[in-house]
């Protein structure tokens, strides 16, 4: 194997390896043809498709044979263009720099965009508009290019500047490092705020807290209601020992934190035994921080411990879980279904679905489960809530789901210009449901603000009710 095609093969299961709404990085792989991507690479650059979730769990070997087989088994791939993007027009060759740029930018999304009407609008009046305008020099026209895709309502489909563009490629190959928060979105959807810190990272021993509303990383503004996770995390992430400072907004008051970077261990699956006032037994808790490639082993090693304590519940406590690698989230879902039950279907922009569903019996297919959520459980954990409710082995309890249904690849762009961030297809859940921008319903409505330790007091009786 190439070192060039090693390289390729690490950057993609680092990147699985990456918690993006940590601050580390991120993840999952979708587009397919990694063997013919691997083989066709000489003249085009490599794409890497993403979930902007989270996953934190695994490390990519040295190993290349067993590299490749690790990434296949968890169902990530990156991969070249196989074929050239359509040609230039005639009169390309006497672009400027800033107009090649920004046709370029705007023939990336063209090429794969989820959504054929762009947003209801002439997309391709759109580039000539922006090709017709005069720019003093190349920061005009990535302003330009961020406005043009801030016109198709997809706050997931957005240029990244090279400084952006190159921390996720430095996240991928493992050379930068976190301080130990997890990132999520207000219930009004326009703040980044603190999801959750690892208590023995820089971050909490400075007196970071969950809820703080994220203004500043190292001067740079989060706070004009367009910035993502994937945004904060890109400036939060950096060489292992560098400083970086950020205010928070807590209480209608300012913070400001002067951090570390470091390594950090997330440990993204807890479990314990509570009791429950009206039930007829213990209720056993398993907490999924997030999901990646061994999260569904763990979490059944979890309930094997929980079942030798007598438990006759279940409870999955899903709150503030971003996401991460699918295959996390379809495996833990097998755990409680019977074989051949569908989970999830992939839709691109063809309207081609790719359909997943189980392969033989879970592991617990009677014991009463409940799934608690909030507002920022989102893809993945939405894709493992929504198939145990329609296929009505959970019960769902907390409130309304984020709603992130969609897939994410990334783009270079030619002559170190960053890149672009594209929606290239959506999740439809057992029964065809589109949870995109709706998120998944509960049934049982209940508070969500009680302990990450105690999910039993945000759950009443009825929440435990057998199916």
């Amino acid at each position: 194997m190439s070192p060039s095609r090693y390289r390729q093969l690490r950057i993609a299961a680092a990147l699985a390896a990456i918690s993006a709404t940590s601050g580390f990085g991120f993840n999952h792989f979708s587009i397919p043809n990694l063997i013919d991507g691997l083989s066709s690479q000489r003249h085009h650059k490599p794409v890497l498709s993403v979930q902007n979730d989270i996953d934190t769990s695994s490390t990519p070997t040295s190993n290349p044979n067993k590299l490749l087989s690790a990434i296949l088994a968890a169902s990530i791939t990156t991969t070249t263009l196989l074929s050239p993007l359509p040609s230039h027009s005639a009169d390309f060759a006497s672009f400027t720099p800033e107009q090649r740029f920004i046709a370029e930018a705007w023939r990336t999304v063209d090429n794969s965009y989820l959504d054929r009407t762009f947003n209801g609008q002439n997309w391709f009046q759109l580039r000539q508009d922006a090709i017709n305008k005069k720019y003093k020099n190349m920061d005009e026209a990535r302003a330009e290019v961020d406005k043009m895709l801030s016109t198709l309502g997809d706050r997931y489909t957005r240029y990244l500047s090279p400084s952006k563009y190159d921390s996720m490629v430095n996240a991928a190959t493992g050379n930068v490092f976190g301080v130990g928060v997890e990132l999520a979105m207000n219930n009004d959807n326009d703040r980044v705020i603190i999801g959750d810190v690892e208590l023995s990272g820089p971050a909490a021993k400075e007196g970071i807290r969950p809820n703080d509303v994220v203004l500043t990383v190292d001067g740079v503004d989060f706070m004009d209601g367009k910035a993502t996770p994937d945004d904060v995390a890109g400036s939060i992430r950096g060489p292992a020992g560098s400083r970086l400072s950020v205010t928070v907004e807590r209480d209608g008051k300012k913070f400001d934190y002067i951090l570390t970077r470091e390594p950090i261990k997330i440990t993204s699956v807890r479990s314990y035994v509570g009791d429950k006032s009206g039930l007829d037994g213990k209720v056993g808790v398993v907490r999924i921080k997030s999901f990646s490639g061994t999260t569904a082993e763990t979490v059944k090693s979890a309930l094997e411990d929980l079942k030798k304590k007598g438990v006759k519940y279940y409870v999955l406590d899903l709150r503030g879980n971003p996401g991460g690698l699918l295959p996390g989230g379809v495996d833990t879902a097998s755990l409680f279904l019977d074989a051949n039950k569908p989970v999830v279907f992939v839709v691109n922009k063809s309207g081609v679905v790719d359909s997943q569903a189980t392969l033989s019996d879970g592991f617990d297919l009677t014991t009463p489960l409940t799934i608690l959520v909030d507002h920022n459980t989102a893809s993945a954990a939405e894709v493992m809530t929504a198939c145990l409710q329609e296929n009505e082995r959970a019960v769902v309890a907390g409130e309304q789901t984020f709603g992130k249904g969609i897939v994410q690849t990334i783009r270079q762009l030619d002559d170190n210009n960053g890149g672009v961030a594209v929606t290239i297809a959506r999740y439809e859940t057992p029964k065809h449901n589109n949870i995109n921008k709706k998120g998944v319903t509960v049934d049982v409505s209940t508070g969500v603000d009680c302990a990450k330790d105690d999910a039993l007091a945000c759950l009443p009786k009825e929440a435990f009710r057998r199916l």
